[in-house]
């Protein structure tokens, strides 16, 4: 049987392969795998934090708080389903990233990078079943944070922590 030329470089019949091209395929996806991860979580927080603003402000009874509650609610369920890859998170993450195009400069660099790992080759694959496969055959290769992120974690948790109840104290 020939080679087909229009085939993914990222496809790998499960059927056929071998253990080490497996294991070689899960370090070429790990990377991407561990950002898509990242991204969910990024879209976690947000959501956890816009979930409670917008319930403060119901008093209000503007338009806009209905739509940053239904806003912070998917936020939320989406960061949920991509940490798991869920592919309806994987759809719901493009749609929810495209707004963020349009905070010029922060925003949209984070819009860019963010549709640009979901929307890619690898990040397609990544949702797949078949990455699935690829993940319960290689149990043993996992990625490791470097402590730097572990810090730079630690420390937006403060600065959220420390705005919220500055701004839990001004009301």
């Amino acid at each position: 049987m020939e080679e087909n030329p229009y085939r993914s470089p990222v496809a790998l019949d499960m059927a056929e392969a071998s253990g080490t091209a497996v294991q070689k395929l899960r370090q070429t996806l790990l990377w991407h795998e561990t950002s898509i991860r990242g991204l969910g979580m990024l879209l976690l927080i947000v959501g956890i934090v816009m979930i409670p603003v917008s319930i403060g402000t119901l008093k209000m009874q503007t338009g806009w708080t209905w739509i940053a509650l239904g806003a912070g609610v998917l936020y939320t369920a989406t960061g949920i389903g991509l940490r798991y890859r869920t592919r309806w998170a994987h759809r719901l993450g493009v749609v929810m990233t495209i707004p963020w195009l349009v905070l010029f400069p922060v925003g949209t660099a984070f819009g860019v990078y963010s549709l640009w790992l979901l929307l890619s080759e690898r990040g397609r694959f990544v949702f797949r079943g078949e990455y699935e496969k690829v993940i319960r055959r290689t149990p043993e290769i996992s990625y490791r944070t470097p402590m730097i992120s572990w810090l730079a974690v630690g420390v937006v948790i403060v600065l959220l922590i420390g705005f919220v109840i500055d701004a839990l104290i001004r009301s």
